[in-house]
């Protein structure tokens, strides 16, 4: 786990208790001493740890306020919309483990083989506690939660190298709308394609006419050959083409926005990824069950004696929230880079992607997009090509973490007396906050360059 300066915890510990107890009752409704059998169980602790750091207040309350709480100076009043205000956030990890549901349920008296008057009766006084198997989490997940095992640090994967790298490059600011350069070298490829669709065309023909050439077009050669040409071929040419088209119509607004927004904080952010899992049921039934504890067969009414489901769900949101601010020289009206035909010229090659960057070398090198399908090498790349040609830094920039899991055991038992019905539930929670450097997620503070360092003191990131 990452180093955090602060940990709090609300654990309560697990507790061995009694669920119920079984004996045999006599004539007269004695119990017989010593048959008395204690069911024990531990109850589940209930978790809550979090792991982050203290942040120091900007804007403290102060101020009086009258007693009775009314008029101009009253408390209400004063603090309306003067929440306090810390100076920043930090990184936080919190992981919440508790039962959402009592775990001791379907408590009755219930009575078993009865032999009276010429014998004695069962009898078994108490309720019913899921059994989890490995569907569930156990008591040491639960102590462990936050440290290893099931619910350790890596229970929602790794946040930052997962999301990071591509969250900044989705949400940073964009200063150009189409890779020019990028497409005029890509035509390379449009006689290929060309005559990769002619073929195509060639063939469906001749399927038409031959038996022979129409299993042939649906040879798995001939079909991948085909699909390649579309998704990479034809919809990235037809898409650059309806991005030029774009940025010739769009050219003056885009101008003016980037002039406007130029050398400005840029708050950016959104959702990442926010998906609801629900796993396949695992259902088990006959003498057993899910549940415990397991009592002799003439308690129960009838076959199956416990009816269990299990399944689980998962709720997983990821988000990225910054402030960025970028600086073009063409951009800015007291640059002498701003005016004549240079700062034209210049302004141009920005919006339409013009400019060599190891964005566009990365891109352009063979194969590299099967790599991004894999990796996130290339949204690294975009974002060390907009740190050095757009100068661009982040005021403050997170990954943030929320996921909730629920595991639901569903057992009917067909206890003499009536089926009871019990449903509990396990809940997990997690959380999380990382925060980037001003440069992004894959650099730390400690790893910034000289050159890095003055663009922060020059633009005021920096503290004295």
């Amino acid at each position: 786990m990452a180093s955090y300066p602060r940990f709090r915890t609300k654990d309560t510990p697990a507790v061995l208790s009694t669920i119920g107890v079984s004996y045999l009752v006599d004539n007269f409704d004695h119990v017989v001493s010593n048959s008395i059998n204690q069911f024990q169980h531990y109850f589940y602790p209930h978790i809550e740890r979090m792991w982050d750091q203290t942040n120091s207040l900007v804007r403290p309350i102060y101020g009086t306020y009258k007693a009775d709480g009314a008029g101009p100076g009253s408390l209400t009043k004063l603090l309306r919309g003067k929440r306090p205000i810390h100076e920043d956030g930090g990184p936080l990890k919190l992981i919440r483990a508790i039962h959402t549901t009592d775990e001791l349920q379907g408590v009755g008296n219930f009575t078993g083989q009865d032999l009276r008057p010429f014998g004695y009766a069962n009898k078994y006084d108490g309720g019913f506690v899921p059994l989890w198997i490995d569907r569930g989490y156990s008591i040491v997940d639960y102590n462990e939660a936050g440290y290893q095992g099931k619910l350790g640090p890596n229970l929602d994967g790794d946040v930052v190298a997962d999301h990071g790298a591509s969250a900044w490059n989705r949400f940073k600011p964009k200063t150009h709308d189409v890779d020019a350069l990028q497409f005029l070298v890509e035509l390379r490829e449009l006689p290929r394609q060309l005559k990769t669709t002619a073929k195509g065309f060639r063939d469906v023909y001749r399927s038409m006419r031959s038996k022979k050439a129409a299993r042939e077009l649906f040879m798995p050669k001939n079909l991948a050959d085909q699909f390649l040409n579309e998704q990479f071929g034809w919809v990235p040419f037809l898409s650059d083409l309806n991005k030029l088209y774009k940025t010739y119509n769009r050219y003056d607004d885009r101008v003016r926005t980037l002039r406007k927004n130029n050398g400005r904080w840029l708050r950016r952010g959104g959702t990442v990824m926010n998906v609801q899992e629900e796993s396949d049921v695992y259902s088990t039934g006959g003498y057993a069950g899910l549940v415990y504890p397991q009592l002799p067969f003439s308690f129960y009414a009838g076959y199956p004696f416990v009816q269990s489901t299990l399944y689980s769900t998962v709720e997983r949101r990821v988000w990225f929230e910054g402030s960025f601010k970028y600086y073009l020289p063409e951009f800015d009206s007291d640059n002498r880079a701003y005016h004549g035909q240079y700062g034209d010229v210049m302004r141009k090659a920005r919006l339409y992607g013009l400019m060599v960057n190891p964005e566009i070398i990365y891109n352009l090198t063979p194969w590299t997009w099967l790599i991004d399908w894999f990796t996130n090498v290339g949204d690294n790349i975009s974002n060390v090509a907009s740190i050095v040609n757009e100068r661009l830094v982040a005021r403050y920039a997170y990954i943030m973490n929320h996921s909730r899991r629920h595991v639901i055991n569903t057992s009917r038992i067909n206890i003499n007396g009536g089926p009871r019905t019990c449903i509990w539930i396990q809940e997990i929670e997690s959380k999380s906050r990382d925060r980037a450097s001003p440069f992004g997620f894959s650099l730390s503070g400690s790893s910034l360059t000289p050159r890095q360092l003055l663009i922060l003191a020059a633009l005021g990131i920096t503290r004295a």
